[in-house]
């Protein structure tokens, strides 16, 4: 960060803007009809030479224009940032120089160049160095330990081209949304009534209706739908992707749950945010946070070495989960390849139904709302995204651990491989092929999991049993079992237990090292929740001046025992749990009215790893 608090230049950004002097280039845009109409160029903005010409991709009338040639060329380059000014710098060039792809390649391969001309040549071709030297870093290099180099974004990912970005018919702008929803009264104030009709910045289904099936198109053109981006078995492609059917209404398809792994640079930096349940005022609040500091521009994130990671649980006991969720995919259309929406506990139609979304749906726009569509857009969630940086990786989801998936091949596979189905899950074969899991056990917490766990293929995240990933917790403190029970939610996995897991669940090259997560919960002072509020919404599990004599400790005693800093190290096998969000039940009963988000930076070797905890005060009257 430089004083003003903005993110700093990295030295490659640094560089690729020295270069870029020599293009004149000029500021990126979104493709504007009129200007289409007018005979501009789209993504340079410069008027076209040739007025009778079509363009070079059958779309812009201009001869100079660039993109569909050298989106040919480059798909392979990891840096977007890169691309984009890779094109409009090209783009720039054969407009000053009157060329088209053809004469360009031409005129750069003769001896007899015009000192006008090289000056921009040259720079073209240093850029061309700058980037492959990039690529060295970033595809394909073998790191010292053996394991592939991670690279941001790899090339499946690449940014969709700017003409087929969504673009919604209201709200084209987070400004416009923002107003609209600073309108609405607080989740507090509603007390789980309906907000008046007249408020609301959504005025029928169809406005947030487009925006789900923009959600749905972009999952079955994406990633999701290349057969070499999964591992093993991959789904049913006409089940998988069929919109119009559920797993819990007949006819049916098959439930069909994934996890996900991607892969970052050294440097990314992370946010981290946990529940929302239908409060909005959070969302746009932290929204507001980001573009006022630089790492948004409306909904998109300005640089391409920043990833969002949302925790789960984006609906219920809130009465404004139709906006959360706008809001999300507004987020994930902009940045496809940047946001990522784990799947929580609460993505389940046997929880929307009691306690609170469906109603809320309901009550908001009548018969028009499609809450099997709505439904329908968990299944293209992870469960667990696997968030990796060189040879360590972040396991982030909702709930706790699940003996019952292996990731390990998953955690090894090459870079373009990024998703596997979770499949039947094998907690009894874990529990045999590994008994040092239970090393540390006493009797009775041996018994209770030999008993409670089984092998079973999960029919929806509830049946026949919970599925780990998305509803298990973890112990608080030192002192506490390896292995438990909460009746009405699940098992609660201890400091030992949790850390052999990890081993386990590493591979041979890529290692679990730490857990992001949220789901644990409640509305009283229990132990979880005053280190959580202590903690200012942040808590790490099993600290080391902590233990189980302080469990219900006043906030003076606490204090001089858990980490309260700002920045925070990220240490081999820990647990981070994430506070959930003020305007809900959850903030009123336990007197607080913070929002909280963390921000990740990651480095080459665990140690480099910090996670930054931010709090916002939220209006919640």
């Amino acid at each position: 960060m430089n004083s003003d608090g903005q993110p700093s230049l990295r030295p490659l950004e640094r560089a690729r803007t020295r270069v870029m002097k020599h293009f004149d280039p000029v500021p990126s845009r979104t493709v504007d009809l009129p200007k289409l109409r007018n005979r501009q160029c789209g993504l340079c903005g410069a008027p076209s030479r040739r007025r009778g010409t079509a363009g070079l991709s059958g779309e812009l009338p201009s001869t100079h224009h660039a993109s569909s040639w050298y989106s040919r060329v480059i798909p392979f380059f990891r840096d977007r940032a890169i691309t984009d000014l890779l094109r409009r710098a090209l783009c720039r060039t054969l407009y000053r120089n009157d060329l088209n792809p053809t004469k360009f390649a031409t005129k750069c391969a003769t001896k007899s160049q015009s000192s006008a001309f090289a000056g921009p040549v040259l720079a073209h071709w240093a850029l061309w160095l700058l980037i492959a030297i990039s690529g060295l870093f970033g595809a394909g290099q073998v790191g010292s330990s053996g394991a592939p180099a991670l690279a941001a974004n790899p090339a499946v990912t690449a940014a969709s081209p700017v003409s087929d970005r969504f673009v919604p018919s209201v709200y084209k702008t987070f400004a416009e949304w923002k107003a609209a929803c600073d309108r609405l009264p607080s989740n507090r104030s509603l007390k789980l009534s309906l907000p008046p009709k007249e408020l609301l910045p959504l005025e029928n289904f169809g406005q947030f209706e487009e925006v789900l099936e923009a959600f749905f198109k972009l999952s079955k053109e994406g990633t999701l739908a290349q057969s070499s981006a999964w591992l093993g078995q991959e789904p049913v492609k006409p089940q998988f992707f069929n919109t119009d059917a559920v797993y819990f209404l007949k006819p049916s398809i098959p439930f069909q749950p994934f996890v996900q792994r991607e892969l970052v640079t050294p440097g990314t930096q992370i946010f981290l945010h946990g529940d929302l349940h239908g409060d909005i005022r959070s969302l746009v609040a932290w929204v507001d946070w980001m573009n006022r500091n630089g790492y948004l521009r409306d909904f998109r994130l300005t640089r391409p070495d920043l990833d969002v990671v949302f925790l789960g649980d984006y609906t219920d006991r809130g009465m404004f989960g139709i906006e959360v969720l706008y809001t999300l995919l507004r987020l994930k259309l902009e940045n496809p390849t940047q946001v990522w929406l784990v799947r929580g506990n609460h993505e389940d139609v046997s929880l929307t139904t009691r306690y609170g979304f469906i109603a809320e749906g309901r009550g908001k726009y009548g018969r028009d709302f499609d809450a099997k569509r709505v439904m329908r857009l968990y299944d293209f969630l992870p469960l667990v995204l696997y968030l990796g940086c060189e040879t360590n990786l972040a396991q982030c989801n909702h709930g706790g651990m699940e003996p019952g998936f292996d990731p390990r091949a998953l955690l090894d596979a090459p870079e373009s491989v990024r998703y596997q189905l979770l499949g039947r899950l094998g907690q009894q074969q874990f529990l045999k092929t590994h008994p040092g899991l239970a090393s540390s056990f006493n009797a009775r917490e041996r018994h209770l999991m030999e008993s409670s766990l089984g092998d079973f293929q999960p029919e929806s995240p509830t049946v026949p049993a919970v599925i780990g990933f998305m509803w298990n917790d973890f112990s608080v403190v030192r002192g506490e079992p390896q292995f438990d029970f909460d009746p009405g939610r699940a098992f609660i996995y201890g400091e030992q237990a949790t850390k052999f897991l990890l081993q386990q669940g590493s591979g041979s090259e890529r290692r679990l090292q730490v857990v992001f997560r949220a789901h644990q919960h409640a509305t009283i002072t229990n132990a979880m929740m005053r280190r959580l509020i202590l903690g200012h919404g942040v808590y790490r599990h099993w600290q080391e001046n902590d233990s189980i004599a302080f469990g219900q400790s006043e906030p003076p005693v606490l204090s001089q025992k858990i980490d309260m800093t700002e920045e925070r190290k990220v240490t081999p096998y820990s647990v981070w749990t994430f506070n959930v969000v003020p305007d809900s039940v959850y903030g009123e009963l336990l007197n607080y009215s913070f929002d909280t988000f963390g921000l990740l930076t990651t480095g080459k070797a665990l140690e480099d790893w910090k996670l930054r905890v931010i709090n916002q005060t939220i209006r919640t009257r």
